[in-house]
């Protein structure tokens, strides 16, 4: 290894400490990387370096949140050491593993044409076989209860465990076997079990070729790992060095199975390690830094904690107001945008949930402001999209049930739920839907027929590429249903993206282990919209989806008691810590001004409700008023209060606000014993302190699915809040 930073491009942009992340070898090592502080320009000169000091671009692998930070890492080698960067190995764990999965399908006993199914495909067949079962559930129950019933299998997985072995609903014991077994039948993995076979697959002796392949193994937002993807990076650092880069202070997923205590495991398992911490912020202004560290302040004992610094320039200070209702907090916002000097783009409102954004919504519409809710409906969720998208897999994939049920539909052809069911039934036994409906000899044997016939033709198109069958699919009816329906030009416009998007596709693909269909299809599903920025509009969305991203100016309204801190969380030590990571998160994607709000009163559920500050403002009080400005606002009766009394008005000592917030809860509070799993059965009856009145939708050993009148919930049979009514 030579020690000379000259060797590495672009080093003289690096401070000390990113430095010696770059040029660290001879161990794994773990770089704790605080907001802002260039932990991608420390991934990316890494490589670089590990290149010029004469490492082989294709045993190294980087592991990044989304296929579009992979992307950026590529791009900027490219820029630095040239087209050797495209022989690296980049891409997220699920991209990664569908790589891996394909290349080793042989020694699996795998087809390498497998299908990947996305989150609303997974759903589906668990709506199909909850109907097996049930021939009488209706739509909204039914996918209710697959989507209750999708969570528990998906975090069942992500720990490492097999859902086929335990039960998941008293109602439909053996649902995760039939789950999975379906997944076999078809071909077909779901985005958990990417993960779950590669794992499997590593600690195999015929993985031991993938433990060998790769000598750095380099992993971004090491926080949010889950124990599965640990589970692979076990397996690859028997010959590779393990990078992992991270911040145990925004660790905010422990909902989807990650597990924040990782960081403080790495030295033990990936021993010996160096730790190297980055605390230089690049991105915001020092008012902001102090606001973010005060934040960070209130959980010392936190591990790798750490202090923020930054050389940028003074700005305005941090804004907090309290207003009397969420109508005025949003008329706020939406005037700051508008009398702004920047474009719409640089403005994001975070919020904690995201029924927060209808009254912004609203405001921003009246005040002619473009806006766009991220994360919201992805281009590849689009009706339109999953229609043509549909044709294309009933065709390519053998057993794609749900495919064909959509086919069918989209545009309609006459066959019934009856005659599909049938069909369906018929292509497991013979192996195949193209042949269960050239071989159809029921009722409405003719329009089968034909839909056979042309669903073919669609098969023999795409062997020569996704562009040529789209264009038939387009040609046969769909685009015409498409032009009769509302919203037709802006629904045809995204067909045509679509087609050129697998066309552009076919140019880029070059994976000779999958024909270019698949690999469309597999892009389709791993896509993921959650790092694209809408030019010319304000970004809505929730905190946890702005994770990564940072904006010229940043509003964070609803920091409330029950809302930030989550009235979920107030049962749970660990929760509300979260919490606290997810204000941190929140606050520090700001650079230039970040506006901190919450509300006297806000309606709930169409009822006006009382509210108090959240907990997590009272320490900002003892910062200077050139850090953080406490704007008075003035007090009214909100027409909206319903005869409840406004809250009292916040007193500029801040000891109204602030006084006596609700400390941490260590168990349930409620005289009221728990209800056992006999007392809570299908369609049940039942009241909840917090969320109101519900109807038991299914129940598991340990957890109940309720639909309240906001949503669908699943609680903790020993410790929610429920009583009978």
């Amino acid at each position: 290894m030579s020690n000379n930073a000259d060797t590495t491009p672009s080093a003289p942009e690096l401070n000390d400490a990113q430095r010696r992340a770059v040029e660290h070898r001879g161990s794994h090592l773990l770089v704790v990387a605080g907001p802002g502080s260039g932990k991608t320009r420390v991934l990316t000169q890494r490589i670089a370096h590990l290149i010029a000091g004469g490492e082989q671009a294709s045993r190294i692998l980087a592991v990044t949140f989304t296929n579009k930070a992979a992307s950026e890492i590529k791009a900027r080698l490219e820029k630095t050491i040239g087209e050797e960067a495209q022989w690296i190995w980049a891409g997220t764990f699920h991209s990664i593993c569908a790589k891996i999965l394909r290349y080793s399908a042989q020694d699996m006993g795998l087809d390498k044409s497998f299908q990947i199914l996305d989150s609303d495909d997974s759903e589906r067949v668990l709506i199909t076989l909850l109907r097996e079962k049930n021939a009488e559930l209706d739509t909204k129950t039914a996918r209710a209860s697959a989507r209750a019933i999708k969570e528990q299998i998906s975090l069942m997985k992500n720990q490492f465990q097999d859902p086929a072995l335990k039960q998941l609903s008293s109602e439909y014991p053996d649902i995760g076997r039939r789950y999975q077994e379906r997944l076999a039948k078809m071909n077909a993995f779901d985005f958990d079990d990417l993960l779950v076979r590669t794992a499997q697959h590593l600690h195999t002796p015929e993985g031991a070729r993938w433990v060998q392949k790769f000598d750095h193994v380099l992993v971004d937002e090491f926080q949010d790992t889950n124990t599965v993807q640990l589970k692979i990076l076990e397996a690859l650092k028997g010959t590779a060095y393990v990078c992992a880069v991270g911040d145990a202070a925004q660790g905010i997923y422990s909902w989807r199975g990650a597990d924040n205590a990782i960081m403080q495991k790495f030295t033990e398992l990936f021993a010996p390690a160096e730790v190297i911490t980055l605390t230089e912020n690049y991105r915001s202004t020092p008012e902001i830094v102090q606001v973010c560290q005060s934040i960070l302040d209130q959980d010392p004992t936190a591990p790798f904690h750490i202090t923020l610094e930054t050389s940028n320039a003074s700005g305005k200070a941090v804004v907090l107001c309290e207003f009397d209702d969420d109508r005025d907090e949003s008329d706020y916002a939406v005037s700051k945008i508008k009398t702004g000097a920047m474009p719409p783009e640089s403005y994001a409102i975070l919020v904690r949930t995201i029924a927060q954004t209808r009254s912004f919504e609203e405001r921003l519409l009246n005040a002619a402001l473009p806006y766009v809710v991220v994360g919201g409906l992805r281009f590849y969720e689009r009706a339109e999209i999953k229609d043509a998208l549909a044709h294309l897999k009933a065709a390519v994939f053998p057993l794609d049930i749900n495919a064909l049920q959509r086919a069918a539909s989209s545009p309609r052809r006459g066959i019934g739920p009856k005659t599909l069911e049938t069909i369906a039934q018929n292509a497991i036994e013979l192996g195949g839907l193209l042949v269960a409906l050239t071989s159809y000899e029921g009722a409405k044997a003719s329009q089968v027929h034909e839909l056979g016939a042309y669903l073919s033709a669609v098969s023999k198109a795409a062997l020569d590429s996704p562009a040529a069958a789209l264009k038939l699919i387009l040609s046969s009816g769909l685009r015409d249903a498409v032009s009769k329906s509302e919203d037709a030009e802006a629904r045809l416009e995204n067909l045509d993206e679509l087609l050129a998007a697998a066309a552009e596709f076919e140019t880029k693909n070059q994976d000779p282990e999958v024909t270019p269909t698949l690999a469309f299809l597999e892009h389709t599903s791993l896509y993921s919209s959650a790092d694209d920025r809408q030019q010319g509009a304000v970004q809505l969305l929730t905190i946890h989806s702005a994770k990564g991203r940072e904006f010229p100016v940043v509003f964070l309204p609803g920091l409330e008691e029950e809302l930030l801190p989550h009235i979920r969380s107030l049962y749970d030590t660990a929760a509300l810590d979260e919490e606290l990571r997810l204000f941190y998160v929140g606050a520090s994607r700001a650079e230039k001004e970040l506006h901190l709000t919450y509300c006297r009163q806000r309606m709930l559920f169409g009822k006006t409700h009382p509210r108090s500050a959240s907990r997590f403002l009272a320490p900002l009080k003892d910062l200077p008023p050139t850090t953080l400005q406490i704007v008075e606002t003035p007090h009214r009766k909100s027409p909206w209060s319903q005869g409840h009394r406004a809250a009292p008005r916040a007193a500029t000592s801040w000891s109204a606000p602030f006084k006596n917030p609700s400390p941490p809860v260590q168990a349930r509070q409620s005289t009221t014993p728990a209800l056992s799993q006999e007392q809570l059965p299908k369609n049940a009856l039942v009241s909840h302190t917090s969320f109101g009145d519900g109807v038991v939708l299914a129940t598991g050993t340990d957890t109940v699915t309720v639909k309240f009148a906001d949503r669908s919930r699943i609680l903790s049979i020993a410790l929610a809040p429920l009583t009978l009514r």
